[in-house]
C-alpha cells in the first residue's frame, strides 16, 4: 500500500472516529436532558403524593368519628404512606418511654420528625418493641 493510501485510509478513520464523538456527545447531552427531566418528574410526583397525602387527612378528619389516630393509622396500613406515624398511640408511646424517647404525643411527634420520611417504619419499629 502506497504511502498516500495509508493517510488517507487514516485520515477517513480519524474522520469516522471524530463522527463517533460527536454523536456520543449528542446522546450523552439527550441523557443528561432526560435525567434532568425524570428528576424533575420525581420531584413534581413527590409533591402530588404529599398534597394527595394531606388531602386523604383532611377528608378522613372530615368524617364523623374519624380523629387524628384513626386518620393517620388508615394512612400508614391502607394508604402505604411511608411517613405516617401515629403519635397519639398508647402502644408507640409505651414503647418509646422503655426506650428513653419521649412518651407523650407532641414530645414523641416532635421526636419523630428526625425519622422523616420513613416514619410508619418507626412506628413498627416501637409496636414491636411495645409487644
Amino acid at each position: 500500500m502506497r504511502t498516500d493510501d495509508r493517510l488517507s485510509a487514516i485520515e477517513e478513520r480519524l474522520d469516522n472516529l471524530e463522527a463517533q464523538r460527536r454523536c456520543l456527545s449528542m446522546r450523552q447531552d439527550q441523557l443528561e436532558g432526560r435525567v434532568g427531566a425524570h428528576r424533575a418528574d420525581l420531584t413534581d410526583l413527590r409533591n402530588i403524593l404529599g398534597a394527595y397525602r394531606a388531602e386523604v387527612q383532611r377528608r378522613l378528619l372530615g368524617i364523623s368519628g374519624v380523629g387524628p389516630w384513626t386518620a393517620t393509622y388508615i394512612s400508614l396500613r391502607a394508604l402505604g404512606d411511608p411517613d405516617a406515624f401515629p403519635a397519639g398511640d398508647l402502644g408507640l408511646r409505651r414503647a418509646a418511654e422503655r426506650l428513653g424517647l419521649p412518651a407523650n404525643a407532641a414530645g414523641l411527634e416532635a421526636h419523630s420528625e428526625r425519622w422523616r420520611p420513613w416514619r410508619a417504619y418507626a412506628a413498627h419499629y416501637l409496636w414491636a418493641a411495645d409487644a
